[in-house]
């Protein structure tokens, strides 16, 4: 559930990062097109790392939990 947060926070502050600094409208989209597959990459990275598959994470939303 961390890792859910941490990307999200992740993405969100590089996309504000991007609308913030004086570049092209192109330089800003092929930045944040690299920060969102930078993303991915660690995303599936973790995923592996962890051993999680799709419905392990699904299942893990479906269940309640202490910390909602």
């Amino acid at each position: 559930m961390k890792l859910k947060w941490f990307a999200i926070g992740l993405g969100l502050g590089a996309v504000v990062a991007m609308l913030y600094t004086p570049k092209t409208g192109a330089e800003t989209r092929e930045i944040l097109k690299d920060k969102v597959n930078d993303g991915r990459r660690y995303v599936a990275g973790r995923i592996e790392e962890e051993h999680y598959t799709i419905a392990d994470v699904i299942n893990e939303g479906k269940e309640p939990s202490a910390e909602r």
